[in-house]
C-alpha cells in the first residue's frame, strides 16, 4: 500500500498505547484492504451485511488514530516527528473517507463547521503539513465546493487551490466584509471570524510565495 519512503516516515510517528510506531503503516494498510474487500463484495452482491458491520469499525479505528496523531501535529510545530504524525493522520482520514463513501448512497458533502471538518479537508491539510504535496493534491480533488455558504466555500476553494499549487487563485478570492462576518450571532460569528483569519493567512502566504507585496486586508475590507 505504502512505498518504502512513506513507511519509513510513518515509523517515526509518535507511539500510542497498544500500537507501536512500526505497526502503524500495517494497521492503515489493513484498513485499506478491508475497505477494498467490502467494495468488491458490495459491487457483486449489491448489499453486504458484513460490510455494514465491518466498515463502521474501520472508521472508528481510523478516526481514533487520525485524531490522536492530529493532536500531536497541533500541539507543537517544533516536534521532530510532526511530519510523520501528520502523514499518519492524513492517511487515516483518507481511509475514513473511503469507508464513509461506501456506507452511504447520498452525495458526500465537504464541510467546515463549529463541530469539525470533513475527512477530505482534514486529509488535504495534514498531507500538506507532512510536505506530501502529491498526496495533498490528489485528495484535494475530492473536496466539494457546491452548495456552501460564502465563507465556507471561499476557504474550501483556498485549501483546494493551495494543495494543487494554484496560488494565483488565492489572490483572486474576495474576502467578506466585517458586517458579513458579524452578521450572525454566537458561535457562528466566532467561527466565521476564525475562518476569515485563516483565509487571510493563506492569501498572505500565497502572495509571499508568488513574490507579491504584503496585502493590507483593512483596505480589502
Amino acid at each position: 500500500m505504502f512505498d518504502p519512503e512513506s513507511v519509513n516516515l510513518m515509523n517515526q510517528a509518535p507511539e500510542l498505547e497498544g500500537l507501536e510506531s512500526e505497526r502503524i503503516s500495517q494497521t492503515i494498510t489493513e484498513a485499506y484492504a478491508e475497505i477494498v474487500s467490502s467494495r468488491i463484495r458490495m459491487r457483486e452482491l449489491q448489499e453486504d451485511e458484513a460490510a455494514e458491520i465491518e466498515l463502521p469499525e474501520v472508521i472508528q479505528r481510523m478516526r481514533r488514530l487520525a485524531f490522536t496523531q492530529e493532536a500531536f501535529v497541533a500541539s507543537s510545530i517544533e516536534r521532530e516527528n510532526r511530519a510523520a504524525a501528520a502523514f499518519v493522520a492524513a492517511s487515516a482520514h483518507h481511509a475514513c473517507l473511503l469507508a464513509e463513501n461506501l456506507l452511504t448512497s447520498r452525495a458526500r458533502q465537504s464541510h467546515l463547521s463549529f463541530e469539525g471538518i470533513s475527512s477530505d479537508v482534514s486529509a488535504t491539510i495534514l498531507f500538506l503539513c507532512a510536505e506530501a504535496s502529491a498526496d495533498a493534491a490528489e485528495v484535494s480533488k475530492l473536496i466539494q465546493l457546491d452548495g456552501k455558504e460564502p465563507l465556507e466555500s471561499k476557504l474550501l476553494h483556498a485549501i483546494k487551490s493551495f494543495a494543487t499549487g494554484d496560488l494565483s487563485a488565492l489572490l483572486r478570492i474576495e474576502l467578506l466584509t466585517p458586517s458579513q462576518i458579524l452578521g450572525t450571532a454566537g458561535q457562528d460569528a466566532a467561527v466565521r471570524a476564525l475562518y476569515q483569519k485563516i483565509l487571510e493567512a493563506m492569501i498572505s502566504m500565497a502572495a509571499r510565495m508568488l513574490g507579491s507585496g504584503p496585502i493590507d486586508f483593512r483596505m480589502a475590507a
